[in-house]
């Protein structure tokens, strides 16, 4: 009994372990990941100054409805999304937020 309990206690230890280990790998990554998004992001605003003072005209989004972004200007992010995926079949939640979260950092509203 005392032996089964001894390798009870050794088993928990070594899950806490493998928890502990993983937990720290994904929140590398995950900080890793947050960094090269920042990254790109700043890349993205570069290049948007460049193109606007060469007065090169470029909508990544053409397609954008109007209403969506003035919902965004309105800071109605909520409602861009609800609008944004009612206006294309098919788009879950996430992609939706993605788009909008996209069309925000590169329109700049």
């Amino acid at each position: 009994m005392a032996a089964s309990l001894a390798a009870l206690v050794l088993l928990v230890l070594f899950a806490t372990l493998v928890v502990l280990l993983v937990g720290a790998a994904v929140r590398t990554a995950v900080s890793e990941i947050r960094s090269r998004v920042a990254t790109i992001s700043r890349i993205e605003a570069k290049l948007d100054v460049l193109l606007k003072e060469a007065h090169i005209d470029f909508d990544p989004y053409p397609n954008v409805q109007p209403d969506i972004i003035e919902a965004l200007q309105k800071g109605q992010k909520i409602e861009a999304i609800k609008m944004y995926r009612q206006s294309t079949p098919g788009v879950g939640l996430r992609q939706a937020k993605e788009f909008i979260e996209a069309v925000q950092r590169r329109t700049g509203v």
